[in-house]
C-alpha cells in the first residue's frame, strides 16, 4: 500500500483482502480496477468495479469518468479515504490514478507519473495505458 495523498491510496490484491488494513487506515471507498478480482468486503465499504484488463489494447474511456467521480466522491465525503488497486497496483490502478492528478490538479502525464512513482517507485503502466493518457493530456492543453 502506498499513500498518494493524505486521503488516496494506491494498492494491491493483498491490501483490498486485507479488512483489518483497510479498517486501520480509515477507507471509506474502494476502486477495484482488476477485471479477475471481486470486491472483498462489500458490505463494509463503498466500492466501484472498474473491470479492466492490464492489456496494451484495454481501452481507458469508458471508465476515466467514472472512476474520476468516484476518487471525487471520496474526497468530498467526510473523512473520505480511498484505496484504488487492482492485483499488482502496478499498472491499471497506478493509471487510473495518474488520471485523476492530471485532471484535478492539471498536472501533465509526466509530472503525474513521477509523482505517483515518488510514492510508489514500482508503478509502470502498460504501453497502451501511457499512449491513452498521453493522448489525454494532449486534448487537455
Amino acid at each position: 500500500m502506498s499513500k498518494i495523498l493524505d486521503w488516496l491510496y494506491l494498492g494491491d490484491v493483498d491490501d483490498a483482502h486485507s479488512h483489518s488494513w483497510l479498517h486501520k487506515h480509515g477507507i471509506t471507498h474502494v476502486l477495484n480496477c482488476a477485471e479477475e478480482l471481486p470486491n472483498f468486503h462489500k458490505e463494509c465499504f463503498v466500492y466501484m468495479h472498474c473491470k479492466l484488463d492490464d492489456d496494451p489494447e484495454q481501452s481507458l474511456k469508458n471508465c476515466l469518468t467514472r472512476t474520476f467521480n468516484f476518487i471525487e466522491k471520496a474526497r468530498k465525503t467526510k473523512n473520505g479515504r480511498v484505496l484504488v488497486h487492482c492485483y499488482a497496483g502496478i499498472s491499471r490502478s497506478a493509471s487510473i490514478v495518474i488520471h485523476y492528478l492530471m485532471r484535478y490538479y492539471g498536472m501533465s502525464f509526466e509530472q503525474a507519473k513521477q509523482f505517483v512513482k515518488s510514492k510508489r517507485s514500482k508503478i509502470d503502466p502498460n504501453k497502451g495505458f501511457k499512449h491513452q493518457l498521453r493522448q489525454i493530456e494532449m486534448t487537455q492543453k
